[in-house]
């Protein structure tokens, strides 16, 4: 999947074309590893995209669905560009709709090495927490010899003292 900025012109006399985000889906067919220097090297990824206009549709559930038959470039032709970079790619999973064998539904995937664990609590920066008045305050209140334990005593015999 990859999110664009893309601008839509109503027609072709049209000025003030829309920019929005869309997302463009598709399926890997190829990685390439483009490599200048040693130290110059990045993955690509040759894909099969989908048309957004014909081939991505909602259902009444609000799940995105995609049809890997209406593609947006076929033969590859030399006006498409099948290629994008590995680093601007985001990994979803493709889901048989049992009802229509031909689209596919949409599950975003979150990439194994990206924890957000913070995201889900709400942090407040101070504690509305009242404490008890039953803490003890000094020493003098808290007890530190156990009641209600039996006083066992053993002697050992045949310990080196030293």
């Amino acid at each position: 999947m990859l999110k664009a900025d893309t601008k839509s012109y109503s027609s072709t006399k049209d000025r003030k074309p829309h920019s929005r985000d869309i997302l463009y889906y598709r399926v890997l067919t190829d990685i390439i590893k483009v490599r200048y220097t040693n130290d110059i090297k990045f993955l690509m990824f040759k894909c099969d995209w989908v048309n957004p206009e014909k081939g991505v549709k909602q259902d009444e559930y609000k799940f995105t669905l995609v049809n890997f038959n209406q593609l947006l470039y076929k033969n590859n032709l030399p006006i498409g560009e099948p290629f994008i970079l590995s680093t601007k790619a985001d990994q979803v999973l493709y889901v048989p709709d049992p009802l229509q064998p031909e689209w596919k539904v949409v599950l975003t995937m979150t990439p194994p090495d990206h924890f957000d664990d913070y995201s889900r609590f709400e942090v407040q920066p101070y504690s509305n927490q009242r404490l008890d008045d039953c803490l003890p305050t000094s020493d003098d209140d808290v007890g530190w010899i156990r009641q209600g334990v039996v006083l066992l005593m053993m002697m050992l015999d045949g310990l080196d003292k030293e």
